[in-house]
């Protein structure tokens, strides 16, 4: 019984995790853009 509480505990942060990850946005900084375009370059 415990474990099956314990299953369900889980899933539900996991879901829970994964909602909040979908709320954050991420924005490198110009000079990371940059930095990342030259090396592409180089290839």
């Amino acid at each position: 019984m415990d474990e099956l509480k314990m299953q369900r505990e889980e899933k539900a942060l996991i879901a829970f995790t994964a909602e909040v990850l979908k709320t954050i946005q991420y924005s490198p900084r110009n000079s990371t853009l940059d930095a990342i375009f030259e090396y592409a370059k180089k290839k």
